[in-house]
């Protein structure tokens, strides 16, 4: 399959040419990789992602997260627990090279997550909120480590076809949708790096110089997103709820001891 581009999100975007996404020439070894990865998926399970209502088969084992949980993939400002800061998790040991890429960048390390999605499935529009973007606090990277020619990728107007290695950057404030028509699972090396006046002289002047523009367009993008769907995943969050509520109670009363006739 193939995306269209004629959201009210898509044409803003194209009609002012901004650019949401950048393609580095680094490239990293991909045996190396794959094989951290195949270490961490035999001790650590894939979770869950924490907004199930925009896609099924969406998950991620979390390297670096909230507390060192490595079953928790929110982001600090999700969690809200406590004096929650980012620390590295167990699954952590089995990722070397990944440590090694991850602390090239300059700037403070937030969250590294190995996220997958599984074939066959799709992640509904959405956007990530205000505090990504060079122009904000957060800069989101990812590397794809497992991937096929069926993956297809949209960030608003921008196509998106990654190749297996190779680093990307992502302004995932803006909304942006994804489907895995293969027939492998797709698995990226995702990691969120504190913006500093370093880490934006790895961009080019041409894309640092569209900064007022993106902040124009990111708030009417994700209103449009948010009133043309968000009715649609409030109501998909609320059924989800209610499911979950009522496994919960069914488990609990198939548990419960069963009363005896006997005097």
């Amino acid at each position: 399959m193939s995306y269209g581009h004629f959201y009210p999100w898509q044409l803003l975007t194209k009609n002012a040419g901004v650019f949401l996404m950048q393609r580095f020439e680094q490239t990293f070894d991909v045996a190396r990789l794959q094989s951290e990865l195949a270490e961490v998926l035999e001790h650590h399970e894939v979770i869950p992602h924490y907004r199930p209502y925009l896609a099924t088969g969406w998950g991620a084992v979390t390297l670096v997260g909230p507390n060192g949980d490595p079953t928790d993939h929110r982001s600090i400002q999700v969690a809200k627990v406590g004096n929650t800061e980012y620390q590295k998790t167990p699954a952590m040991r089995y990722t070397p090279y990944i440590e090694e890429i991850v602390s090239q960048f300059p700037g403070g390390r937030c969250r590294v997550r190995l996220m997958q999605l599984q074939a066959g499935r799709r992640i509904n529009w959405h956007h990530d909120g205000n505090l990504f973007g060079l122009d904000h606090q957060l800069a989101r990277f990812h590397i794809p480590i497992v991937t096929n020619p069926d993956v297809h990728w949209q960030i608003c107007h921008e196509d998106c076809h990654w190749e297996e290695g190779r680093l990307y950057f992502l302004d995932n404030s803006f909304p942006h949708r994804l489907t895995n028509g293969g027939r492998e699972d797709r698995i990226h090396l995702v990691f969120d790096i504190e913006v500093s006046p370093e880490l934006l002289q790895w961009f080019p002047q041409e894309m640092l110089d569209q900064a007022p523009q993106r902040r124009e367009l990111r708030d009417k993008c994700a209103r449009w997103v948010d009133q043309t769907l968000g009715h649609v995943y409030k109501f998909q969050k609320r059924l989800l709820m209610k499911r979950q509520k009522l496994s919960s109670c069914l488990a609990q009363r198939s548990l419960k001891p069963l009363r005896s006739n006997q005097v």
